[in-house]
């Protein structure tokens, strides 16, 4: 019988840029500009010191930049990727990736945070669009079946959660619910999981979602 390994992310709720040289992202930074049509900027993050016994996952988002888009009057739209390999990644070239249309995320898991570790990513914007970019280290905290967690999270705050399922089921069901009626977002894939690559969610009346897999 296969391990079968799943995670979960919650979420609590100017100049034109042509870059051929990466700008370095560093930790609880953000970076604010801008794109003209059919264009990408570059950025290169660096894995600060992470200690053994630490599981850290690496999120990076990209979304747009609500007053400078009602200065211009336009409503952007950037796409996120990101690449070990291409200095500068594209829609053609990259190892992660989101381009559904809003914010992008993307989340990198604890077994790829070495430090020293390098990430290239790219921002890219099919029309005209104001953006903001930043990328955060948060813990990563590991679940077992059957079992119900209560979470604590500050605003803004991002958990990434995993769980392995030991048993064999006909269906799998996931359910998160905040009783106090704070909003939050959640996503959640087999592997890693971003705003263009999750499992889909259904509502739940008391301000939450719950995912259903139905092979095990």
């Amino acid at each position: 019988m296969g391990l079968k390994i799943y995670s979960i992310i919650i979420l609590c709720i100017s100049l034109f840029l042509s870059h051929s040289v990466p700008i370095d992202i560093t930790i609880d930074h953000e970076i604010k500009s801008s794109l003209a049509s059919k264009s990408y900027a570059y950025f290169r993050f660096i894995v600060p010191e992470i200690k053994d016994n630490q599981k850290k996952f690496l999120l990076m988002k990209v979304r747009r930049n609500e007053p400078f888009d009602l200065i211009d009057n336009i409503y952007s739209d950037p796409n996120l990727y990101i690449s070990t390999e291409y200095e500068q990644p594209d829609v053609n070239h990259n190892t992660w990736s989101s381009n559904r249309f809003g914010d992008e995320i993307i989340s990198l898991d604890s077994k790829f945070m070495k430090t020293g570790a390098i990430f290239f990513a790219s921002v890219y914007c099919e029309f005209k669009c104001n953006f903001i970019l930043e990328a955060n280290l948060y813990d990563k905290f590991e679940l077992d079946d059957d079992i119900s967690y209560t979470i604590s999270l500050i605003p803004e705050e991002v958990i990434k959660i995993s769980f392995k399922s030991r048993k064999e089921y006909e269906k799998l069901k996931v359910s998160c619910i905040s009783f106090q009626m704070e909003p939050f977002r959640i996503y959640m894939a087999k592997k890693n999981p971003s705003s263009s690559n999750t499992i889909k969610s259904n509502p739940i009346f008391l301000n939450g979602y719950y995912f259903e897999i139905k092979k095990n």
